[in-house]
């Protein structure tokens, strides 16, 4: 019987520490958006809006079912993740790469309108859903395009469903085209 004995070394590499982008950090000061305050957001502080958040009330089913819609909308130069399959919006968790390319089935496009969240009442019930009343720590990537060049960003939100409100809470976008940022850092 033979025995063969095998060992490794280890080489212990040194990682070089990540190089982050220079971001401009908003703080948006726990503004509401709500059905009679919507509010213009201009991410590069170029003078010009980039996105606008609304609200609206509409009635379906001959007044049946009324629906409060909290609405995006591109502006100017601004751009969505959306899925290109169901047309919803990305959401990321904190840290998660937001990078001036496509993400899997997301694209980024200009929106003439996403809804981020709704208020469903029939019958005096009334039913809510999107991706930010179930998950408050949760970051909207956006990109804005200037000269041809994409700058990444976030906007942290809050859902007050018994106020019927949303919140913005902190934006941030970088200052170096090109370059990917981190959700909520």
């Amino acid at each position: 019987m033979i025995l063969i004995e095998t060992t490794s070394c280890k080489k212990h590499l040194k990682t070089e520490p990540e190089i982050r982008t220079a971001v401009r950090y908003i703080d948006l000061q726990h503004q509401p958006v709500s059905e009679y305050n919507e509010l213009n957001l201009d991410l590069d502080r170029n003078g010009q809006s980039d996105f606008l958040f609304r609200v609206h009330h509409v009635a379906y089913n001959n007044n049946a079912e009324s629906r409060l819609e909290f609405s995006l909308y591109s502006t100017g130069s601004g751009k969505i993740a959306i899925d290109t399959t169901d047309e919803s919006t990305l959401l990321l968790a904190k840290g998660v790469r937001i990078t001036p390319h496509d993400f899997s089935s997301f694209q980024w496009l200009s929106a003439n309108k996403t809804i981020l969240m709704q208020k469903s009442t029939i019958d005096s019930k009334s039913k809510w859903t999107g991706g930010f009343i179930s998950r408050p720590e949760s970051y909207l990537p956006v990109k804005v395009e200037r000269d041809n060049k994409s700058y990444c960003g976030w906007i942290e939100m809050e859902a007050d469903i018994k106020n019927d409100r949303m919140y913005l809470l902190r934006a941030a976008v970088a200052l170096e085209a090109e370059k990917s940022i981190l959700a909520g850092m």
